[in-house]
């Protein structure tokens, strides 16, 4: 369907169009600024103080007292032998609890460890015959001195190691009590005064002990060690008079380190040995007396000659020249009774009899801490005294 629209169409000149305004300028936008922005700080705030209150202890009864410590172990001290050397080690015990055969155990396990720790060659450390050595954990630890290696250990443990002699009035009291039981037996025996002159025993001692001793009027010292005695002669080498005697068992490779100080010799028991400690003692320059050990019971744990085979032994010994034979010696099998050690001074008696009396072997040494009145009363002029001199070892 068609809508009818009107149109208007003018006809003649027509006015000109209106002018187009101009576009506007634009307008410059300012740039914008970055504003820092704003950091929240931490606030401290100091907390109010806290009051302590004292808190009371609860109440003890009193009828209830608290126990005693238990008391510490005596440590007792024990070279271990073997591969390693010279192991020191710390086995706790007690005076009361360590027996005899505890105490000789550890003494022969402490002398064969530092026996073969002294020779020992190891890396970075020099092998000094004249030089104990002893190992202490993973170190080995050199000492020039066997009071020094004595002083060493007594730090190392907070203990008595080697000895309980430590007080010189103790050590006189006891010094004193062995010459005064000494002469009484002799006097009992009726023999002369001063026939039985005391070797006191100073093995594992220290040299302050044997100084204590010394300055106490003993003058005779015996050691069992050939080590050992080189290195005390060589400390105490300021006292003149100190007459050593070597007591132990000896090996012909030990003799130049016994012969320039022992003057007495108690444990030869071969010829061998005889004519070494002569070699020995020509080239120091001395004579030395030596003293026959006899075996009589034939122990196979102990040196000794025979009683068979003395006649022959005592020949060689009057054919050298730096070799005096001075008597012969004993060491009994250890006996609860000191009494059973009586047949076996008897014995020992007669047999010096047998070959020459007292006038070709003046000396007999027997006797010990625990039956040294008994050899008196049986003739000894020797007798060896340690433990009741030093006392027991721990």
């Amino acid at each position: 369907m068609l809508v009818p629209v009107d149109v208007l169409v003018l006809i003649g000149p027509q006015p000109p169009p209106p002018p187009i305004p101009p576009p506007p300028a634009p307008v410059a936008l300012p740039v914008p600024v970055a504003l820092p922005v704003p950091v929240a700080l931490p606030v401290l705030v100091t907390p109010p103080p806290v009051a302590l209150v004292p808190v009371a202890p609860e109440p003890v009864a009193a009828s209830v007292a608290p126990p005693p410590p238990a008391p510490l172990p005596v440590p007792v001290l024990a070279v271990r032998p073997g591969g390693s050397g010279c192991g020191l080690k710390m086995q706790p015990a007690t005076r009361e609890t360590a027996n005899k055969a505890t105490r000789a155990r550890f003494r022969m396990r402490e002398t064969h460890g530092l026996q073969r720790a002294r020779h020992r060659k190891r890396p970075g450390f020099a092998c000094n015959p004249r030089s104990v050595v002893c190992r202490h954990g993973t170190g080995w630890h050199g000492f020039g001195r066997w009071d020094r290696l004595v002083r060493h250990r007594s730090r190392l443990y907070g203990a008595p190691v080697i000895t309980d002699a430590s007080d010189r009035a103790g050590l006189s009291e006891r010094l004193a009590d062995v010459k005064r039981s000494i002469a009484a037996a002799t006097a009992s025996a009726g023999r002369a005064p001063g026939s039985a002159r005391l070797v006191a025993v100073s093995k594992h001692k220290p040299i302050e002990a044997i100084r204590a001793a010394y300055a106490a009027g003993q003058r005779d010292f015996g050691e069992n060690y050939a080590q050992e005695l080189a290195e005390k002669a060589a400390a105490l080498r300021d006292l003149p008079d100190l007459i050593w005697h070597f007591i132990g068992q000896l090996q012909r490779n030990k003799v130049k380190l016994v012969v320039p100080h022992a003057r007495f010799i108690h444990a030869v028991d071969r010829a061998d040995l005889a004519i070494e400690i002569d070699k020995r003692a020509a080239a120091s320059g001395v004579t030395v007396s030596a003293l026959v050990e006899v075996n009589l019971e034939g122990e196979a744990s102990k040196g000794g000659c025979a009683p068979a085979d003395l006649g022959a032994l005592l020949a060689t010994l009057a054919s050298l020249a730096h070799v005096r034979p001075a008597g012969l010696m004993i060491i009994p099998p250890a006996e609860d009774d000191p009494e059973h050690t009586r047949p076996r001074f008897r014995e020992l008696r007669a047999l010096r009899d047998a070959h020459g009396g007292a006038a070709a072997l003046p000396e007999l040494s027997m006797g010990m801490s625990h039956d040294f009145p008994i050899a008196v009363a049986e003739g000894a002029t020797l007798v060896r005294v340690g433990t009741a001199i030093f006392g027991a070892r721990a």
